[in-house]
């Protein structure tokens, strides 16, 4: 590999651990990051558009044992369309936050900006999972926002279901791509070994949620797919034989 400077030398440089570390690090922070953009972003931007009053907000370090949560106060004479934007407002600012931040990544030079990458790529699990989740999860159990949006008619448990597969599976290929050019790039040597990791978060957290919120233990048996996938692929591949 060609001499780098500036950021990308002192990167390249980290040893793996200090790498896992970095990775582990801005999880942590990207993570507080999407929850401030469910509540605040999300729910209470839609609030004060129609004109109401966010009285209180609680952002969780503990998900997803807990949940963060906002209260608000609307006009008495709201619509029901507007009564549901606000309730879906978090869910469609994640939805936004993940195809915005995985165009970025689409653009950005992998090898010239890592921390940023890196960055890019916890923005979009961390935001697929809070809006996917929500409606996967609420498909299968209604619960908070979802529960809610069924009450109202703007969804069923079907539809929530099929919506949430249906974008969690376009992200799932899209950043799984990304992951596999990122770790191409760096530690190329056990890249199908971080990105299988990294997609065994997803039945961690949900094993998680279902400890901290007494969901059907059946809530667990979607979140292993995008693990099952990546094991498929890379380990039925040609290249991975070869190796």
């Amino acid at each position: 590999m060609e001499n780098k400077t500036g950021e990308d030398s002192a990167f390249i440089s980290l040893s793996l651990t200090r790498f896992i570390l970095v990775f582990i690090f801005m999880s942590f922070i990207v993570k507080i990051l999407v929850e401030i953009i469910h509540e605040i972003f999300g729910h209470g931007l839609v609030v004060l558009l129609a004109g109401g009053k966010i009285n209180s907000f609680t952002i969780s370090w503990l998900w997803p044992l807990e949940l963060s949560s906002i209260s608000w106060h609307l006009p008495s004479d709201i619509t029901p369309l507007i009564r549901g934007c606000v309730i879906a407002g978090g869910i469609f600012a994640c939805i936004i936050t993940y195809f915005s931040s995985l165009a970025v990544l689409h653009f950005i030079q992998f090898e010239k900006r890592i921390f940023l990458t890196i960055f890019l790529i916890w923005l979009t699990f961390w935001s697929l999972l809070n809006s996917t989740g929500y409606l996967i999860i609420g498909g299968l159990s209604p619960f908070g926002d979802i529960s809610q949006l069924i009450q109202l008619g703007f969804l069923t448990q079907l539809s929530s279901l099929l919506l949430g597969l249906g974008l969690f599976g376009i992200g799932f290929v899209l950043l799984s791509i990304n992951l596999d050019k990122f770790f191409s790039i760096h530690y190329s040597a056990n890249k199908e070994y971080f990105v299988v990791i990294f997609w065994g978060l997803v039945p961690f957290l949900t094993f998680l949620t279902i400890l901290g919120y007494n969901f059907p233990l059946y809530v667990i048996f979607p979140s292993f797919i995008p693990m099952g996938a990546t094991l498929i692929y890379y380990f039925t591949s040609k290249d991975v034989i070869r190796a």
